[in-house]
């Protein structure tokens, strides 16, 4: 079980930032599977469970992070990983099918260059097909389930394209004190995960904003706001995330210590304000210093 809790794992942060391209190099053609993610210890992960190699790029701007770039490059590294993790892959399953079969007919005596030409051009138009296509959302499809594959992959999303926060507002309505609420969101170009995510749990909201940096001008996203929302959600995700449990843990303890505060004439004392900001700034800090 363990193994297939990390294999839904490793889908879910390849579904989010991980890469599936068949390159050209000295006149051949060659499978690679990369992921590039601010999170060194997510690089180290992927590479402790399938080898291939790991370096740092070096930020290409003074205010951007490094980033740590895992990757697994030829025939036998490649079809041996995604034999592992594909049954448990929702977004990019078409182009990791894609490289087996690449990998396996490389292996034929009759392969020709010509054919590795083709299978890269596919591949192009699968991964910008994720980017262009037309969507839609489904409707819920079952109800609330504790299924760890799923959660485990839900985790692997979340460490890599989803975000845990803490809101902060101007006073407003009357309010002297500025407004603190929970914040879980996962924004994704195509539909399919957050499809999936509908048909394992009922917690969140979802929406179809415009988006000016999506090539077809808006994405898909899953906010999670109330406080009880947050809780159920992080309790179920928490053991299986890597690289934002602290993140988590911070805003478990903001939400189950939030303490409501009524009839105080639009001022909240100042202890019960102190540990809002107090959380606020942890979970700040947090989120712009990956490790």
């Amino acid at each position: 079980m363990k193994e297939e809790i990390d294999m839904s794992y490793a889908a879910g942060i390849l579904d989010g930032d991980g890469s599936f391209s068949i390159m050209k190099s000295n006149g051949k053609y060659y499978p690679c599977i990369q992921l590039s993610n601010a999170y060194k210890g997510m690089s180290e992960w992927l590479y402790n469970k399938f080898g291939g190699s790991l370096r740092v790029k070096k930020p290409q701007k003074e205010h951007y992070k490094p980033l740590y770039v895992w990757s697994i490059r030829g025939i036998k590294g490649c079809k041996d990983a995604i034999e592992k993790f594909f049954p448990y892959l929702v977004l990019k399953k078409p182009q990791a099918e894609l490289m087996k079969n690449f990998s396996e007919k490389r292996l034929m005596e009759d392969f020709q260059e010509i054919d590795g030409e083709r299978f890269a051009l596919e591949m192009r138009n699968l991964n910008q097909d994720i980017l262009i296509r037309h969507d839609t959302l489904s409707k819920y499809e079952q109800l609330e389930n504790d299924c760890p594959t799923f959660w485990s992959y839900a985790a692997g999303i979340m460490d890599t394209e989803g975000s845990f926060s803490i809101k902060k507002e101007k006073p407003h309505s009357g309010s002297v004190s500025p407004r603190f609420n929970p914040m879980i969101q996962l924004t994704m170009v195509p539909s399919d995960v957050l499809v999936y995510f509908r048909r394992h749990t009922l917690l969140g909201s979802f929406c179809i904003p415009k988006s000016p940096c999506a090539q077809r001008g808006y994405v898909y996203k899953l906010s999670i706001c109330s406080k009880k929302g947050c809780i159920e959600f992080l309790s179920k995700i928490i053991n299986y995330l890597k690289c934002k449990k602290e993140q988590a843990n911070v805003l478990i303890d903001f939400c189950e210590n939030f303490k409501s505060v009524k009839y105080c004439q639009g001022k909240i004392p100042d202890h019960i304000l102190a540990f809002r900001e107090e959380m606020y700034q942890e979970i700040k800090m947090l989120n712009n210093t990956p490790s």
